[in-house]
C-alpha cells in the first residue's frame, strides 16, 4: 500500500481480521490466476478457510449475513487486492444464500450438512426452459458467466417454467450433473474461470429448484424478501469500487517513485483530484443506497421499484466510474503499466469485463428515467 488513504472505507473488527488474513495468498497468486483461468487452489482455500463465502449465508446455517452496506465493503476490501478473486467470492456467496434461502429442508440438509464448504456456482437469468415431469422439471440450457465453478460443489441455473407457469425459477444440483465447458478465454477477470456450463434434459426432483423472480424465503433474514436485483447490488459495487481505488493506489505508487515525472505534473495533479472525488461521490452514493437498503430490509417500507431500479444504476455509474478512473490512472502510468505484471493493466481489463454483465448496462438508467418520468406525471 501506498498511504493512500479512503478513511471512511476501512472494515474494522473480525470482518477487518478476516480480509487480512487472506491478502498475502490472493496477491501471491493473483498472476498465476490468470494464466490458469481460475482460481488456484490455495487462493480458494484461504477464503474458505477465512469464512468469507459464509458472508451472506443465513445465520442459521452458521452465516453471517451481514448487512448490504457491510457486505460491499467486505467485497470492497478484498477486490482492491484482486478483482477476480473478489468476483469468485461475490458469486459464490450469493448462490450459496440462495440455495440456503430457498431451496427445501431436505435440498439445504444434503447442500450444507456435510460439515465442509458448500460454495455454488451458476447464472440466475433464466437461460433454460422446463418441461414438467412426475415429481419435479426436466431443464435443458446452456449458460455462461459461471464463476468459480471450478471449485463449486453444486451449480444453480435459471429457468423458465413450464407453461402456462412461465415463472423465473433456478434450480440447484451437484456439479457431476452439468456439462462444465473449459471455455474461459477472455480479456479480463480471466482468474474468475467464469465458463460455461449446460444441461440437457436435466432432471430437477422437486425442492430442489426454486422461484427466482419473487423469492419465497424458507430461511434467513428480511434480505432474502427482497428482489434478487437488489440482493446483487452490494456485489457489483463492492467489486467495482475496490478495483478502482487499488488503481488509484497504484498511479500514486508510480508519481512517488525516485524519477518519476508525474509529480510534477499540473494535468496529473488536476485529473488526480478529479478521479478521487468522483470514485468517493460514486462510492458515496452506493453507500447511502445500500444503508437505506439494510434499513428498509430491518424496519420497512418494503424495497419498492423505484428504488430497486435506483440500486441497479448505481451499479452501472459506480462500475463505470472506476473504469474511467482506471483508465485515467492507466493512462499516466506510462508504458510500465501494459506489462503483465503490472496491476492497472489487470484491473483495467477487469472491469472492462465487469461492464459487460447483465446487471451492469447502461439500459438501467433508460428503466429509471421511464419510472422517474411516470412518477412526475402521476403526480402532475
Amino acid at each position: 500500500m501506498t498511504g493512500y488513504q479512503w478513511p471512511p472505507y476501512r472494515l474494522e473488527g473480525e470482518l477487518a481480521e478476516r480480509v487480512e488474513s487472506v491478502r498475502a495468498v490472493l496477491a501471491e497468486t493473483e498472476a498465476d490466476a490468470e494464466q490458469r483461468r481460475m482460481l488456484p487452489e490455495e487462493a480458494f482455500g484461504t477464503l474458505a478457510d477465512a469464512g468469507l463465502f459464509r458472508l451472506a449465508l443465513p445465520t442459521e446455517l452458521g452465516g453471517l449475513e451481514v448487512p448490504p452496506l457491510v457486505e460491499m465493503e467486505v467485497y470492497e476490501a478484498v477486490s482492491r487486492v484482486s478483482t477476480a478473486a473478489c468476483w469468485n467470492l461475490s458469486a459464490g456467496c450469493l448462490y450459496s444464500s440462495w440455495a440456503a434461502a430457498y431451496l427445501s429442508d431436505d435440498a439445504v440438509r444434503e447442500i450444507f450438512g456435510s460439515g465442509g464448504p458448500a460454495v455454488v456456482a451458476g447464472q440466475g437469468p433464466p437461460r433454460g426452459t422446463a418441461v414438467a415431469a412426475e415429481g419435479g422439471v426436466r431443464v435443458t440450457g446452456r449458460y455462461g458467466f459461471g464463476s468459480g465453478m471450478s471449485h463449486a460443489t453444486w451449480v444453480l441455473g435459471g429457468f423458465t417454467a413450464p407453461p402456462p407457469d412461465d415463472e423465473w425459477r433456478a434450480f440447484v444440483v451437484p456439479k457431476e450433473r452439468v456439462d462444465v465447458l473449459d471455455n474461459w478465454h477472455a480479456v479480463g477477470l480471466a482468474g474468475s474461470g467464469s465458463v460455461d456450463y449446460a444441461v440437457r434434459d436435466l432432471f430437477v426432483p422437486d425442492g430442489y429448484w426454486f422461484p427466482l423472480g419473487r423469492p419465497r424465503p424458507l430461511r434467513g433474514g428480511p434480505r432474502f424478501a427482497a428482489p434478487i436485483a437488489a440482493q446483487v447490488a452490494a456485489a457489483h459495487c463492492g467489486v467495482a469500487l475496490g478495483a478502482g481505488e487499488r488503481a488509484l493506489d497504484a498511479v500514486v505508487s508510480a508519481a512517488r517513485s525516485a524519477g518519476s515525472p508525474l509529480a510534477a505534473r499540473g494535468a496529473f495533479h488536476r485529473d488526480l483530484g478529479e478521479a478521487h472525488t468522483r470514485l468517493s461521490a460514486a462510492r458515496d452514493h452506493a453507500a447511502r443506497l445500500l444503508g437505506a437498503l439494510g434499513d428498509r430490509l430491518r424496519h420497512g417500507p418494503r424495497p419498492d421499484r423505484l428504488f430497486v431500479q435506483q440500486l441497479v444504476a448505481a451499479e452501472t455509474y459506480v462500475t463505470e466510474v472506476a473504469t474511467d478512473v482506471t483508465t485515467m490512472a492507466y493512462r499516466y502510468a506510462g508504458t510500465a503499466a501494459i506489462r503483465l505484471d503490472h496491476p492497472l493493466q489487470r484491473i483495467l481489463r477487469d472491469l472492462l469485463v465487469a461492464l459487460q454483465h447483465k446487471f451492469i448496462a447502461d439500459t438501467s438508467y433508460d428503466v429509471l428515467g421511464t419510472t422517474l418520468l411516470d412518477d412526475v406525471r402521476r403526480t402532475a
